[in-house]
C-alpha cells in the first residue's frame, strides 16, 4: 500500500511541522508564552517608609534585618583579591564560594592556590562553578584542588534532564570564609578585572565585604545553589557559627536579603523591588548598569520620577565594551529617557560593570543582578 501526496500538502505538513517546533522551543526556552502583567501598587509609598519596608519583606518573603555590620567597599579588583586572599589564608573551619567566571590567569590561579592550601589544613572548601560560564577554569587547577579535598560541583551542565533550564544560568557572586565573613558585588575571577577600571581592557566594578547578619544570608544564598548542584546541605558550626552580639545598629537601618533559583526574564521579585524603589523615590535616584535594556515598566517608573521633580541619573559603558549589541540596544533608549529629563553619563576610561541602584540616600539595591531580562538573582 502507498500514499500518495501533492506538493502542496508536503509543503503544507513541513510549514506545520516548523511552526510546532518553533513554538515548542519558545515554550521551553524562553518567557514568550508567559503572560506578563504590568506592575503597579495599591498605593504610592515613599523610600524610608514602614510601609516601603513591609512592601519590600511581602515580595522577598525574607524579613528586614537589623543592619549589624560595617560594609566594605572594594573598587579597584586589585585591593579586592589581596583582601580575599587574606581572609581565605586565614580561614579555620570553611570557605564556600560561587562566581559566575573562573578563566585561567592570576586571579583565579591565587585564589584556587589558596583554595588548594586550606583544603590540605582540613578546611572545609565548596566551590561551585556555572557550567557555562566557568567553563574556562584551568583543568589543572581544579584538578589540584580535588587531590587537595576541595569539593567542586558545577551549575545546571548540559543533561538531557537540564535541557530545558540550559539558558538559566546562575550570575551569584557569594563567597563566605567561616560562616562569618562575606562578600558579593559584580567582580569576575579573570584578569581584566585585576585593575581599578581606568584602562581600555580594565573593567571598573565594586565589591562589598561585611559579616554579621548579611554574611549568614551569604551563606544562605550559596547553600540554596549548593542543594540544587550538588544535593549536600551545609549545616553545622563550620558554615553557620553562632552569630557574635549584634551592633546597635542606627533606627531604621536594615538589610533584606533577594535570592531565588536563576529565573528567565527579570519578571519577578527583582522587578518589582526596582519599580518600587523608584517609584517612591523623592529626591534622587542614581543608576549603575553595564546592561541597559529594561523592562517598560521600569523605563516609564523613571520618566514618570523626573515629572514629580527627582533627579535620575543613570550611569552606563562608554567606547570600551564587551558587547557592541547591548550598548547599541541601551543607546536606543536614550532619546525618550532625555526627552525625559534623564541625564544619562557613559564611563570614559575603562570597561564598566557596576550594578547599583541607589536612591535619596534611604535605600540601595547592591549585588550581581544586571538591568537586563536574564538578570533575577
Amino acid at each position: 500500500m502507498s500514499y500518495l501526496f501533492s506538493p502542496r500538502t508536503i509543503a503544507l505538513l513541513a510549514l506545520l511541522a516548523v511552526l510546532i517546533i518553533l513554538f515548542t522551543f519558545a515554550a521551553l526556552f524562553t518567557s514568550l508564552t508567559e503572560n506578563a502583567l504590568d506592575v503597579r501598587s495599591s498605593q504610592g509609598i515613599k523610600l524610608g517608609t514602614p510601609q516601603f519596608r513591609r512592601a519590600i519583606e511581602s515580595i522577598t518573603r525574607s524579613p528586614a534585618t537589623p543592619l549589624d555590620t560595617e560594609i566594605e567597599i572594594f573598587r579597584d579588583g586589585r585591593d579586592f583579591l589581596d583582601d580575599l586572599l587574606k581572609e581565605i589564608n586565614g580561614a579555620k573551619h570553611s570557605i564556600t564560594i560561587t562566581n559566575y567566571i573562573f578563566n585561567p590567569g592570576k586571579m583565579t590561579d591565587d585564589t584556587f592556590d589558596a583554595l588548594a592550601k586550606k583544603a590540605s589544613q582540613g578546611v572545609e572548601v565548596r566551590l561551585l562553578l556555572d557550567d557555562h560560564g566557568g567553563g574556562d577554569a584551568p583543568k589543572d587547577k581544579l584538578e589540584e584542588m580535588k587531590q587537595a579535598g576541595v569539593k567542586i560541583a558545577s551549575f545546571r551542565p548540559v543533561s538531557f534532564r537540564t535541557l530545558t533550564r540550559l539558558h538559566r544560568r546562575t550570575h551569584v557572586r557569594a563567597i563566605v570564609i567561616d560562616g562569618k565573613v562575606g562578600y558579593t558585588g559584580g567582580l569576575a575571577f579573570q584578569d581584566e578585572w585585576y585593575s581599578d577600571g581606568k584602562s581600555e581592557k580594565g573593567w571598573r566594578d565594586t565589591m562589598f565585604k561585611y559579616d554579621g547578619s548579611m554574611a549568614r544570608a551569604t551563606q544562605d544564598q550559596f547553600n540554596s545553589l549548593w542543594r540544587q548542584t550538588d544535593g549536600e546541605i551545609l549545616s553545622g558550626d563550620n558554615f553557620y557559627p553562632p552569630l557574635p552580639p549584634a551592633l546597635i545598629p542606627p533606627p531604621d537601618s536594615y538589610f533584606i536579603s533577594l535570592f531565588h533559583s536563576p529565573a528567565p526574564d527579570i519578571s519577578g521579585d527583582l522587578l518589582d523591588i526596582i519599580w518600587l524603589t523608584i517609584s517612591g523615590a523623592q529626591d534622587h535616584i542614581y543608576l549603575a548598569t553595564p546592561y541597559l535594556t529594561p523592562p517598560p515598566e521600569v523605563l516609564e517608573a523613571l520618566t514618570t520620577a523626573v515629572e514629580r521633580g527627582v533627579e535620575v541619573e543613570i550611569l552606563v559603558p562608554g567606547p570600551y565594551t564587551d558587547t557592541r549589541i547591548i550598548r547599541a540596544a541601551t543607546r536606543s533608549y536614550y532619546e525618550d529617557l532625555l526627552k525625559a529629563g534623564v541625564h544619562i553619563y557613559e564611563y570614559q576610561p575603562g570597561r564598566f560593570h557596576e550594578k547599583i541602584l541607589t536612591a535619596d540616600g534611604e535605600w540601595s539595591l547592591i549585588g550581581s543582578p544586571n538591568m537586563d531580562n536574564r538578570s533575577a538573582s
